[in-house]
């Protein structure tokens, strides 16, 4: 299983990231899950205001971080829109390059959406990557939708 790759931060940041780095990453696999525990902790740490800086806090921070709140997408260029609002005392809604970063604040845990990858074959028959199947699980809904087309 894979993040979903078609989603917009996911594409942004692998074009970003693919610019900068000379080994590339693909939508399916790229690091773009410690890219969003980057932002977190330093969106979580700007909404501390000057309270002191430690682990509770910084959990306590996170309500800051999740809906309803402003739409903010991980990444450089919407830095300042997260600051503004944060700094506005409005809570934002972090959507990260690997998932939607909604997370219960009861448990921790951020509902993710999946898709079941194939292994993708080379010319001479080897696997040479992965491809996403079409089919999808939805955590929103509990449920898988789409069907399998792998080569």
């Amino acid at each position: 299983i894979s993040s979903v790759s078609n989603d917009t931060p996911t594409a942004r940041f692998v074009i970003r990231y693919n610019a900068a780095h000379p080994k590339q990453v693909t939508r399916y696999f790229n690091p773009g899950a410690s890219y969003d525990a980057f932002y977190l902790l330093a969106y979580a740490t700007f909404a501390l205001g000057d309270a002191k800086v430690d682990g509770a806090a910084l959990a306590r921070a996170f309500a800051r971080l999740v809906p309803p709140g402003r739409e903010i997408e991980v990444g450089s260029t919407s830095i300042f829109d997260g600051i503004t609002a944060l700094a506005a005392g409005e809570n934002i809604d972090i959507r990260g390059a690997s998932m939607a970063l909604d997370f219960n604040l009861a448990t921790g845990e951020a509902p993710s959406d999946f898709a079941l990858v194939c292994p993708e074959l080379g010319p001479d028959g080897a696997i040479s990557g992965d491809l996403e199947s079409g089919v999808y699980y939805r955590a929103a809904t509990r449920t898988t939708e789409g069907a399998i087309r792998c080569p």
